[in-house]
């Protein structure tokens, strides 16, 4: 196992330094040593502390969850496993392709499919509590945006239009799938469903005082993210920049 773990890390940092030098080598601007001059470098710390806080909040909610139903791993491999997540969630529309990587990295320490869903749900639903703590937020937000909102009804109308596509195809597929699927396939589908909607169950059920430790970890996450941003934008001095790069 130790072995792959390596081997996931040697590929995960190689892809990541070769992203970032090919960003770097598109979006790098021409008075980029200006800039560095005038970055603040205590900002800068700050704002490296505070994403490395965002991954190791994320790291120990998976971590506990994963505990919860006996799937261990080490400690550190969490970070891949963020950082893995936070790539496929950036590159891809409504950041859906986090969740879709959690099964791969999560299936190389020997998750099961019903595990890792099990572990993708809480984790949205602890994620979906943030956002109703800060609905008033939001709403203010989506007012005074009118173009933003928009497209937040559209999302959740293709939300919506794929939730319905999905159940109709699965009440299609549990009433005829025995007819054009093979009865192991079936059975397996069928077996992998059950065990995930029994841990969710039990968990919410039995374990409450987790799911509040996760839920605290949310907090704690998305607060640094947001923290990031914050020290992000004052690390650099835009009016040291703007009268340096036109007057001198």
């Amino acid at each position: 196992m130790y072995k792959n773990i390596l081997y996931g890390l040697f590929f995960t940092v190689t892809i990541i330094l070769l992203s970032f030098l090919y960003v770097l080598n598109k979006s790098i601007p021409s008075n980029f040593s200006q800039i560095i001059y005038l970055i603040n470098k205590k900002y800068l710390f700050l704002s490296l502390c505070t994403l490395f806080l965002f991954h190791t909040f994320d790291n120990l909610r998976i971590f506990i969850i994963a505990r919860t139903i006996g799937l261990n791993y080490p400690f550190l491999y969490g970070y891949i496993i963020t950082l893995i997540n936070s790539f496929g969630a950036t590159v891809t529309p409504y950041f859906l392709g986090g969740e879709l990587l959690l099964f791969y990295t999560l299936k190389r320490v020997g998750g099961e499919i019903y595990q890792i869903m099990y572990i993708a749900t809480l984790k949205c639903v602890a994620g979906i509590f943030f956002y109703v703590i800060f609905l008033p937020f939001t709403i203010h937000s989506i007012l005074n945006n009118p173009k933003e909102a928009k497209e937040i009804i559209t999302l959740l109308f293709i939300i919506i239009l794929i939730t319905t596509i999905l159940f109709t195809l699965w009440k299609l597929f549990f009433k005829k799938g025995s007819e054009f699927i093979n009865k192991e396939i079936l059975r397996s589908v069928k077996y992998t469903i059950s065990k995930y909607f029994t841990l969710c169950q039990n968990f919410f059920k039995q374990k409450k005082k987790v799911f509040l430790i996760i839920f605290i970890f949310t907090l704690f996450m998305y607060n640094s993210l947001l923290l990031t941003g914050v020290f992000f934008g004052k690390k650099l001095s835009m009016k040291k920049l703007f009268i340096k790069k036109n007057f001198f």
